[in-house]
């Protein structure tokens, strides 16, 4: 003998809250623009010539993944030297479309040790040694 049970129908209430996280975005992006200038500051006091600095954000990333985002890279340029802070995944296919060599890089600031700000050191750094327009590294790289 079987009994029927009425469940109803399935409710949802559970929201996404993504405040914590465009919180965390905020900060980050407050922490990065602070110590693009000093690394500029220190880059520019190190070149030969007087030269200005550039900070370029290549993406400002996002918990959900999106590809018109990117993730959280800035490259500083100060006169003839290139740092980038963090390295994410997509860092390569950013600096192609920015027409950036990626031998242009003098070294990688990485922020914290997870995959999203380190995930693209190995591919940035083993296509920045080839000899082609893409590549074209000739001098030691910093960590």
């Amino acid at each position: 003998m079987s009994k029927e049970v009425e469940l109803g129908e399935p409710t949802f209430t559970e929201s996404i809250d993504y405040s914590y996280a465009n919180k965390t975005i905020k900060r980050l992006g407050a922490s990065i623009t602070l110590l693009a200038a000093l690394l500029a500051a220190y880059f520019d006091a190190q070149t030969s010539q007087e030269a200005d600095y550039e900070v370029i954000m290549m993406g400002l990333g996002s918990p959900p993944q999106f590809m018109s985002r990117f993730g959280a890279e800035t490259l500083i340029k100060a006169g003839d030297k290139y740092l980038l802070v963090d390295s994410g995944s997509d860092v390569t296919q950013r600096l192609w479309q920015l027409k950036i060599p990626l031998g242009c890089g003098d070294g990688i600031f990485v922020t914290h040790l997870q995959s999203d700000p380190g995930g693209g050191i190995p591919d940035f750094l083993l296509k920045g040694w080839l000899s082609s327009l893409f590549g074209g590294r000739k001098g030691k790289f910093n960590i």
